[in-house]
């Protein structure tokens, strides 16, 4: 895809194996504060052109917005970190990098507020969120109608979904049928296995094999499956699929499925949330949102206007 060809980084300091890629994403953990802006400097660290950030100034009658509880104890953030380019660990083994890492760092700037990152899958950062364990969420969370039921969400992001297969295989998958007689990788907790389940019968109704789930702790996993030929297919967002396709020569993407919003996720109601929108919407009007968007090649996903929990698709 367009969106995924413009980063000049790939060819220097993100030009990693698939291998790599899963050591790296499986070796970090734990809290970080400012994680990419704080490892920078250090000896063998992570690229500065991953890691640095558009300039971005406070602004004082939105910074002014935020409870005063969490200015004192500032954001945590929580992230998927095995999701490539959204957010994954650099080359040094422990930077966390990406573009949903960059809008996290930008919004904390434009609120004027201390961001500390922390990692979780899938599968725990909506109950966390909704037990308040975090402040907010950029993980390439896809706007659902039950997700609005427990947290609140503000769109900066318009993602879609797609399939990777191996370059052995010559099917393409343009719709959920494709996948029948088929073993399909998807990451735990994602929007991908849960469609996968609400589409259970589709099969038998159309006379076919059913296809088989085979659930990963995460995309990195996900795509070792298809490269070691243990699945046929992995489901996933396209960016990944995208990402994953040009990191590793042995694989292809098979197909491009449905679009769909990706929102930061806060907890349902948060006093936070209209200030977060009106933080994305004011990167959106001076330009730093495009910047990031093209600093890892995502242009093609770029939306106009934040909203506080739009409508899914």
């Amino acid at each position: 895809m367009k969106g995924h060809t413009a980063v000049s980084l790939h060819k220097k300091s993100v030009a990693v194996t698939l291998a790599s890629i899963v050591a790296l994403g499986l070796s970090a953990c734990g809290p970080v504060v400012d994680n990419a802006a704080s490892n920078s400097s250090e000896s063998g660290a992570a690229s500065s052109e991953l890691t640095a950030l558009p300039e971005v100034k406070p602004v004082a009658e939105l910074a002014a917005r935020v409870p005063q509880e969490l200015r004192d104890s500032g954001f945590t953030v929580v992230t998927n970190p095995h999701s490539p380019p959204m957010t994954y660990v650099a080359e040094d083994g422990k930077t966390l990098v990406g573009f949903d890492l960059d809008m996290a760092r930008a919004i904390g700037k434009v609120l004027d507020v201390k961001l500390e990152t922390t990692e979780a899958g899938l599968d725990t950062i909506i109950p966390g969120l909704a037990a308040n364990r975090y402040t907010m969420a950029l993980a390439t969370i896809g706007v659902t109608p039950e997700r609005q039921k427990s947290i609140d969400f503000v769109s900066y992001y318009k993602g879609g979904q797609g399939f990777l297969a191996t370059k052995k295989t010559d099917f393409e998958i343009s719709k959920l049928e494709d996948l029948c007689g088929r073993r399909v990788a998807v990451s735990v907790g994602s929007v991908q296995q849960t469609a996968l389940a609400d589409s259970a019968g589709i099969c038998k109704a159309a006379g076919l094999e059913d296809y088989t789930v085979q659930p990963y702790p995460n995309n990195n996993q996900s795509v070792l499956a298809i490269s070691s030929e243990r699945a046929d297919v992995m489901y996933a967002s396209i960016s990944i699929v995208g990402y994953s396709a040009k990191q590793n020569p042995d694989v292809r993407v098979a197909g491009v499925y449905k679009r769909t919003t990706v929102a930061a996720a806060l907890p349902k109601n948060s006093a936070l949330t209209p200030v977060v929108h009106a933080a994305v919407q004011h990167l959106m009007d001076d330009g730093t949102y495009t910047k990031i968007l093209k600093k890892w090649g995502l242009e093609d996903n770029a939306i106009p206007t934040a909203e506080i929990n739009p409508a899914s698709n």
